[in-house]
C-alpha cells in the first residue's frame, strides 16, 4: 500500500507543478510579448540594466537579464522515510533581441523584436 501512496502523491505533485508551469508560461508570454515593438530603454526603466548584451547580427543585439531569489525547500516522502530537500536559488533569465538603424545607438534606439525566458521567472 505504501508504494501506491507514494505513486499517487508523486502524480498529484506532478499535476500541480504542471499547472504552475503553464500559468508561469502564460504570465511570462503575456508580460514579455507586450514589449515587442517597444524600446529596450522601456524595459530597462522597469527592470534595470541588462547583465550582458551580445551582437547577434547586423544591427541586432540580444540583451540578457538574470535575476535570482531564494527558493523553497521541502520534505519529500520516499518509501517509509521523509527526505529533506534544501532550498536552492530560483534563477530567471530573460533575453530580449532588438534591432536598430542607428550607427551608434543608445538604449532608446533599440526596438525589441523577440524575447525568450528560462528558469523560475
Amino acid at each position: 500500500m505504501g508504494g501506491r501512496s507514494t505513486i499517487a502523491l508523486a502524480l498529484a505533485v506532478s499535476v500541480t507543478l504542471s499547472g504552475c508551469v503553464t500559468a508561469q508560461q502564460e504570465r511570462m508570454q503575456s508580460s514579455l510579448h507586450a514589449y515587442v515593438g517597444q524600446s529596450i530603454a522601456d524595459f530597462v526603466a522597469l527592470h534595470g540594466d541588462p547583465a550582458s548584451s551580445v551582437k547577434t547580427g547586423d544591427n541586432e543585439t540580444a540583451f540578457r537579464w538574470v535575476t535570482s531569489a531564494p527558493g523553497v525547500g521541502g520534505i519529500v516522502p520516499i518509501g517509509g522515510s521523509l527526505i529533506v530537500v534544501p532550498a536552492g536559488p530560483r534563477v530567471c533569465t530573460i533575453v530580449l533581441t532588438a534591432t536598430t538603424v542607428k550607427q551608434a545607438p543608445e538604449l532608446k534606439d533599440w526596438t525589441i523584436t523577440k524575447w525568450q525566458w528560462q528558469g523560475a521567472c
